[in-house]
């Protein structure tokens, strides 16, 4: 029987990963060079749209994630069990963004530390990057939080699908 990570390696899952997160943080940093405190919908919050500023601002955020699904799937060399590759992958992402939700979250609520929740926008960046200018209470900020752990996977999985999309029917074997 084949190790659980050997089988991870070859299937290209640690990639995946590997990709996504150095995308994530180069995106980060990026993006955060260029709008620095900036934020160019602003004015919505501002004119006491809060709640659509936020579905936009994620909308917006979802571009990268749909970017990384295509790249990642593009950059595949086999091309067997793409859909479940993509699958896996967001799977795995999902999986490490709660745990890493729950992890903050303990620590929220245990510590006093209350600026622990910067962590994690820095870690999801895309998404989380409106929330830095608005004043949230706690409930709100924890649901932005938790709908932020399901929209990564759920956004580079459809940008996989997308590419699976643009293969053409008889390019793959998935």
């Amino acid at each position: 029987m084949k190790s659980k990570l050997k089988t991870a390696i070859e299937d290209g899952l640690l990639k995946g990963l590997i990709s996504v997160f150095v995308f994530m943080i180069f995106y980060t940093f990026v993006f955060s060079m260029i709008m620095k405190s900036n934020v160019p919908l602003l004015f919505i919050a501002k004119n006491g749209y809060v709640h659509t500023y936020l579905v936009v601002s994620m909308l917006l955020g979802a571009l990268p994630y749909v970017l990384c699904g295509y790249l990642i799937m593009l950059g595949r060399n086999k091309r067997e069990r793409l859909r479940e590759k993509n699958r896996s992958l967001a799977l795995a992402i999902f999986s490490i963004s709660f745990i890493l939700y729950l992890i903050i979250t303990v620590i929220q609520f245990i510590f006093t530390y209350r600026n622990i929740y910067d962590f994690y926008i820095f870690v999801n960046f895309p998404l989380l990057r409106a929330t830095q200018h608005l004043e949230l209470n706690l409930l709100q900020v924890n649901m932005m939080m938790l709908t932020t752990t399901v929209l990564p996977a759920l956004f580079i999985y459809s940008g996989g699908i997308l590419r699976l999309k643009t293969i053409g029917k008889g390019g793959y074997h998935g």
